[in-house]
């Protein structure tokens, strides 16, 4: 069969170049005005709860997703130390998601088609009884599913693959409301960076 997504890049190539630039610009926009209307301040609020709680916080995002989810650590680490990538420095994950302890918080993020190597991470938090903040492309995502609390972005895009961008931006506006939330010492660590 076919690669998952050659078909959208045969249409792309037979559609032409004139205002694909445009179109994806304008789809973005369209991504990030849905961002904020799907997720409201009860989501966010709870997602804040979630990882400030937290006493160490595990972010999974594979292929497309794993820019985002190296953005988040990258950004949280700026002010809490203890956030780490899973699967970050190449080791078994499966040893990583064995020492999940019930202070954690597990961050997944994910669109469809979903990354098989979400299921193990989403199956350890359960058995450990570790929360998840999902970042999902929809409610019915298997991350989604299993989630204390998910923020959606839509994916769409007129290109041949799903657009990041969204998830991205819930991002970087959840690494943000988490300092703004953490206060003084937290702004400190951040200007000691």
């Amino acid at each position: 069969g076919k690669a998952p997504f050659a078909a959208g890049a045969d249409a792309l190539v037979k559609r032409g170049s004139e205002a694909i630039f445009a179109e994806s610009l304008r789809t973005t926009v369209a991504n990030l005005a849905a961002a904020e209307s799907f997720n409201g301040s009860e989501e966010i609020a709870r997602a804040c709860v979630i990882l400030e709680n937290a006493q160490h916080i595990r972010v999974a995002g594979f292929r497309s997703c794993r820019a985002p989810a190296h953005a988040l650590v990258y950004l949280c680490r700026m002010f809490r130390r203890e956030i780490t990538l899973l699967g970050g420095d190449g080791g078994a994950i499966e040893a990583e998601l064995a020492a999940l302890g019930k202070r954690d918080a597990v961050v997944a993020i994910g669109f469809l088609p979903y990354s098989r190597e979400l299921g193990p991470v989403v199956e350890a938090a359960q058995r450990h009884s570790v929360p998840i903040v999902a970042i999902a492309d929809s409610m019915a995502a298997p991350i989604a599913r299993h989630a204390d609390v998910t923020l959606r972005f839509s994916t769409d895009s007129p290109s041949f693959f799903p657009s990041v961008t969204a998830a991205m931006a819930i991002v970087e506006a959840l690494a943000a409301t988490m300092l703004a939330r953490s206060g003084t010492a937290a702004a400190a660590r951040v200007r000691e960076t």
